[in-house]
Parts: structure tokens; C-alpha cells; sequence
């Protein structure tokens, strides 16, 4: 459910290794895109209830990939707005008797504190957003009638996605001190791949990079082999929270290739 940026990708290599994939979108513009790529095309939207194109068939599945992002502009209408909308999308999960839901949080679950977190140390979320994922994901594993999988992703980047594009040229950007947590796309399907397999029975996992440098190395550099031009940062010495993915590495023997 949600076939963008990481959803097409990820629904495209499942596709290569067997998989049978159904896959939703807003646009109907990809629904050609995804059935060249053999994804068994729907159009849905979830505003907040799901609805579209044969909303129930689409949701008779074994597991559903739920990747789906609160609003960001709205405030506090998003985070009510995307309430809504788990419980309805959790609502047609009950109904159609899926087994295993793995559902797409972020690292902004976590509190903007300089120390290391792992997947035990949620709350108070650094965001609005990541107080409405953390809410989504609290109500997703106390469902009993299936199995919960949350994926804690760190900061994208690949494919043509990088946030150097963002900072690039800005002046008097903050925290130049404060590491990092990226992770690539690749890396990110891999996980989501080892998770499939693995099917694990209500886990958290953090999916970031092994490397956190500060921010001024990885925007610097990235905007070096961007060939942009590179954002200036302040003097502050603030720093603030490494994400740690050991849990991941431990428990699925996954490991990131990507700095």
C-alpha cells in the first residue's frame, strides 16, 4: 500500500524474486508503469477511508506492506487525519484476515536527544509527524489478529533522492556537529526483503546506515559529488541522537552496504 518512491522499487523486486504483488496508488498516471513491472495495479486513496478501485480485493492478501506517510503542513489536522486513516486501513486488515502487516514508521519516533537509540527508546517523538506514526504504531501492535512489523526508517536517499539538493547553498544551517541518520534505498529494500523471509513475531527494527558522520562531513561531501555547492553551517556544537541498527544485524543477520 503506496507505490512511490520506495513502494515501486521495493514491489518491483519482489516481483523479480517470485512474489506475487499488488500494489496501490494515487496516481493513475503509474497504473500502465506497474503493470509493465507485472504489479497487479489499484487505484486507492485513503482520505481517510480507503476508496477506489476494488478496494476489498486489494486487501486480500497474506501480508500487507503498509507505507503510507502523515501529512507534514497541516499541523495538528494532519496528525488527527492520519488517526483516522489507520483505523480505517486497520479496519479492512480485520476484515480480510491478513496475517502479517509491515508498516513503514521513521526515526522521528525518537526524542532529539544527543545519546544512542535503539528501538526501546520511542517517545517523545522529534516531530508531529513522528508523534503520529508513534500513535499508529502503538495501536498496529496491540492488535492481536495479526503480526506486527514496524520498519523505523532513518533519512532516504538514492535513486535521484538526496537531501543535499535541499541544504545545498544555505547559509547559517544548524547542528553541524549532530551525526546523521541516513539510510539508502537499496539498502532499505534489502532490509524489507530479510524481513519478508524472516517474518519475525512483533518487532521493531531501526533501518539506518552503520556510518553516522556529523552533518557538515555528509552534506559537504555529498554536495561534492553532486557537484553542488555546499551548504554553510553555523558554529553551533549541538549534537544530537545516533539511531543504532544493531537489533536488525543481531536478530536477521542483515547487514548494510551503504555508507
Amino acid at each position: 500500500m503506496g507505490c512511490g518512491w520506495l513502494g515501486f522499487p521495493l514491489a518491483e523486486k519482489l516481483v523479480e524474486t517470485g512474489w506475487t504483488v499488488k500494489g496501490s496508488t494515487t496516481t493513475k498516471d503509474k497504473i500502465q508503469l506497474m503493470e509493465q513491472a507485472g504489479i497487479i495495479p489499484f487505484y486507492i486513496t485513503a482520505d481517510p477511508e480507503p476508496a477506489g478501485d476494488r478496494v476489498d480485493n486489494f486487501f486480500q492478501a497474506d501480508i500487507l506492506f503498509w507505507n503510507i506517510p502523515p501529512g507534514v503542513r497541516g499541523g495538528e489536522k494532519d496528525k488527527v487525519d492520519f488517526r483516522n486513516q489507520t483505523k480505517s486501513i486497520l479496519e479492512h486488515v480485520k476484515k480480510a484476515g491478513i496475517k502479517h502487516v509491515i508498516f513503514v514508521s521513521s526515526t522521528s519516533v525518537y526524542p532529539d536527544k544527543a545519546q544512542i537509540m535503539t528501538e526501546e527508546d520511542a517517545g517523545p517523538a522529534s516531530s508531529l509527524s513522528g508523534e503520529a506514526l508513534l500513535e499508529a504504531e502503538s495501536l498496529l501492535l496491540s492488535q492481536k489478529e495479526f503480526n506486527t512489523i514496524i520498519l523505523r526508517l532513518g533519512g532516504l536517499f538514492g535513486a535521484g533522492r538526496h537531501p543535499a539538493y535541499y541544504l545545498s547553498g544555505r547559509k547559517n544551517v544548524s547542528k553541524p556537529e549532530a551525526p546523521v541518520n541516513m539510510v539508502h534505498l537499496d539498502d532499505v529494500i534489502a532490509a524489507c526483503e530479510k524481513v519478508l523471509e524472516a517474518l519475525p513475531e512483533h518487532q521493531v527494527y531501526n533501518i539506518v546506515s552503520d556510518n553516522h558522520p556529523t552533518r557538515r562531513e555528509f552534506y559537504t561531501e555529498a554536495c561534492k559529488e553532486l557537484n553542488l555547492e555546499a551548504p554553510e553551517f553555523d558554529n553551533s556544537k549541538e549534537t544530537g541522537k545516533k539511531i543504532s541498527n544493531e537489533k536488525i544485524k543481531k536478530e536477521l543477520f542483515f547487514r548494510f552496504q551503504n555508507r
